[in-house]
Parts: C-alpha cells; structure tokens; sequence
C-alpha cells in the first residue's frame, strides 16, 4: 500500500513490483483538527517541515522568504534547520524562527498563518498541505513528486513549475492582495474540497477494508496451499 500513483509507479520502476499487487491510499486530514480560525493571522506566510535534505529545496525556501520580506509580509518558518540555515534566516527581515514544535503548535501556527509554501523537490505526498487546506489557507507548492496529483483537485494554480520561486512569490502575493472577505470564502472551498478528497475517516476505512481483504486473500491462499501439501500437488486421501 502506498498514498499516491507517483510513489506506486516510483515503486514498479525501481523495484520491480507487480502494479496489481500495489494499492493506493491517500493520506487524510482530520477536519475536526485543522480548523479555520477567525482571528487575525499572526504571519502571512508560513513553510513548515525538515529542510536538512536537499531535496527539501532550503534554497529556494530562502529566496522565498527574502522576496516575501521585501514586500513586507510576516514569515513563520517550523521545522529542523541545520545551522548553517538558521544563519540565513536570521539575516532575512520578518522572518520568524520556530525550530521544531509539537503538533499542536503546528496547526496552531498553520491556522494563524495566511498562506502555506513548499519548495521541495519531490514529495510522495505532501500531508502538510492538506492540513492547512483543512484550515483554509491555500497551499503553494513547487510541483515535484505528487504535489500535483494533490493539489489539481482543489486548485491547479497552487501548483508551482520546481525551482520558480518568481511564480511561488508572485501567486502568495497575489493571493494576499485578496480582501479579508475573498480570501474566507476562498478558503470555505479549499476546506470543502479538501475534505471531499483527504478525509481522515475515508482513509482509515479504506485502509480498514485493504487489510481485510489482504486477510481473507492471505487465508484463502494458506488453506490452498495446505490442501496441496508442502510440494504444491494434491494429496492423495
């Protein structure tokens, strides 16, 4: 089982694994979780997540925030930096360092923040962008991976050409142009969406029945085998 066609084609390319053999599940937000908050936002813009990896595009996350800063709007970044990042952070204005938090500081800072922003590379999913989808805000995200598989579902202009920072800052501020009022009905629709696709409960049942299925296929298969005996032939009576 895997959460997403581009991990379940990762898999048949690299390992050799039978298509018929590999389920999809996408991961699930709890909607009663991720909420929209009414308050005022803390931050405009928020990235969260480990940037150790190069994969995780740090450098593009940087050139980002110093853009976004330029413009005035307030940044939260979350998550592990080495601190050789942690240095750059501390030269870009308006940005606020959060370091690595618990979960619920994470979606409460996800809720207090207007937009969310990823630069990775490749994700095989991307499960924060649901989670603030789920709270209301829209997720712009470079479309390495299976971002846009996610993301064309609820809005194909949140998915970003990899490596465009001038598009990710342009699409942000775009989007903070919008009044208060816009961005709440807006963000009414990406909840719902959201929520239609990337339910928590969906997904825990379709994974309930996976496994029940892979129970009875795995007894059917021991009792057939038991009737042929170790040799895989028929066992005379």
């Amino acid at each position: 089982m895997t959460v997403s066609q581009t991990v379940k084609d990762r898999l048949q390319k690299d390992y050799g694994c039978p298509a018929d053999l590999i389920a999809i599940i996408p991961n699930g937000v709890d909607g009663s979780v991720f909420t929209p908050d009414t308050r005022d936002p803390l931050f405009d813009v928020i990235a969260l997540g480990s940037f150790i990896h190069p994969r995780k595009g740090f450098r593009y996350v940087a050139e980002a925030y110093r853009a976004l800063a330029a413009k005035g709007y307030r940044i939260a970044d979350v998550g592990r930096r080495s601190d050789a990042q942690i240095m750059v952070l501390q030269s870009i204005p308006g940005v606020t360092i959060h370091g690595t938090v618990d979960q619920q500081t994470v979606q409460s800072l996800i809720q207090r923040s207007s937009v969310l922003i990823s630069t990775s590379l490749y994700e095989g999913f991307g499960l924060s962008l649901i989670e603030a989808l789920a709270c209301g805000r829209p997720s712009f995200a470079f479309g390495g991976g299976a971002v846009p598989e996610v993301l064309r579902e609820i809005d194909v202009s949140f998915i970003i050409p990899v490596r465009d920072t001038q598009t990710l800052v342009a699409r942000v501020a775009g989007f903070l142009r919008h009044s208060e009022a816009d961005r709440q009905k807006k963000g009414e629709r990406y909840r719902a969406v959201t929520l239609q696709h990337y339910a928590l409960d969906s997904s825990a049942m379709a994974l309930r029945m996976l496994y029940a299925q892979m129970r009875r296929e795995g007894l059917a298969r021991i009792t057939s085998e038991s009737s042929q005996g170790s040799y895989g032939f028929a066992i005379k009576r």
